[in-house]
C-alpha cells in the first residue's frame, strides 16, 4: 500500500489524471463491452421473453416469431443508446475532471472509491462459478481501487 502511495505521490496532477483516465477509459470499454456481449444475445433475449410470456400464460408461437425479433431489435437499440449514454456520461465527466471542475472531481472520487471495489467483487463472483472475464474484472478493479491513493494527493492540488 505504501508503495502505492509513494508511486502516486510521485505523479504530477498531469500524469495522474492522464493515467487515472487512461485505467477508467479501458474499464468502460470493457464493461460496456461485455454489458453489450452478455445482453445482446438473441438466443438468451428468446429464452427470457419465453418466460415472460409463459407467466401471463402465452407462448413465443401464440405472439408470433415476427413479435420476438422485433422487440428484439427495439432491445437492442435501447441497449445501444443506453451504453453509448453511459459512455459519454463519462467521458464528459473525464474531460471536466481535467478541467477541474467541481461536480466532476466528486463523481470521479464517487466512481473510484465504489466501482473499484464493485468490480473487484463482481471478479471475485465470477472467477469462483468459472467464468474467464471474473478475472479481468478483477484486474481492473484492482487498477481502479489503487487511484484511491492518488485522489489522495491530487484532490488536494
Amino acid at each position: 500500500m505504501e508503495q502505492l502511495r509513494q508511486f502516486y505521490s510521485g505523479l504530477s496532477k498531469k500524469s495522474f489524471l492522464t493515467l487515472a483516465i487512461s485505467f477508467l477509459l479501458i474499464t468502460d470499454v470493457c464493461v460496456l463491452g461485455y454489458i453489450y456481449i452478455k445482453f445482446n444475445n438473441y438466443s438468451f433475449f428468446e429464452k427470457i421473453m419465453e418466460m415472460s410470456l409463459a407467466i401471463n400464460g402465452l407462448s413465443v408461437e401464440a405472439m408470433g416469431k415476427d413479435f420476438v425479433t422485433s422487440l428484439h431489435k427495439l432491445f437492442h437499440r435501447s441497449l445501444v443508446i443506453s451504453l453509448s449514454l453511459a459512455a459519454f456520461y463519462h467521458l464528459v465527466n473525464y474531460y471536466y475532471w481535467t478541467k477541474d471542475k467541481a461536480f466532476a472531481k466528486l463523481y470521479m472520487k464517487v466512481l473510484i472509491n465504489a466501482g473499484g471495489p464493485i468490480l473487484i467483487l463482481m471478479g471475485i463472483s465470477m472467477v469462483f462459478n468459472g467464468a474467464f472475464f471474473g478475472f479481468i474484472l478483477l484486474i481492473l478493479g484492482l487498477m481502479d481501487t489503487s487511484l484511491v491513493f492518488g485522489l489522495q494527493k491530487h484532490q488536494k492540488d
